[in-house]
């Protein structure tokens, strides 16, 4: 493949990163991106758009995060929001597919869910099982939005 028929690569879209702090470094002094941080970093590795969540979504709660995400997203059309959910089981949201649908109308059109794995509750401490019981992806699938399982070890 020579050096011209590069041009003709797509895009390159990050589908999932964060902006906010986590609770160790990720790198050497490096505890995570702003929005301003994660553009150039976007710029410097030749990523055109990303997907995004705020760690507060994972390390606090997922309804605060996403608040968190749509603030650090706005005015960029680069940067597409990523909201967290809880299994509808948690009674967070007065009706689960109402919250769906707002986030809809706000232009998120992803999801993340961060559980519990055996005895590693790096995320939210609720089980796979759990969001199944519930019913919480068939709203979703239903509406054909992708979700992302993140088992994270440590964040």
């Amino acid at each position: 493949m020579d050096v011209d028929s590069f041009s003709a690569l797509p895009d390159i879209v990050d589908s999932y990163c964060s902006l906010g702090r986590w609770k160790r470094p990720v790198a050497a002094d490096f505890y995570g991106h702003d929005t301003v941080s994660l553009i150039d970093e976007m710029d410097q590795k030749g990523i055109a758009e990303a997907i995004v969540h705020h760690s507060i979504s994972r390390l606090s709660h997922p309804i605060d995060g996403n608040e968190q995400a749509m603030k650090g997203i706005k005015g960029e059309p680069r940067l597409h929001a990523c909201w967290s959910i809880l299994s509808k089981a948690s009674r967070e949201y007065p009706v689960f597919e109402e919250y769906i649908e707002d986030a809809f109308r706000r232009g998120v059109r992803c999801f993340a869910v961060f559980p519990r794995f055996g005895a590693y509750p790096s995320g939210h401490d609720t089980s796979v099982r759990e969001f199944v019981r519930a019913d919480t992806f068939a709203f979703l699938e239903e509406r054909r939005f992708p979700v992302f399982i993140d088992f994270g070890a440590d964040p």
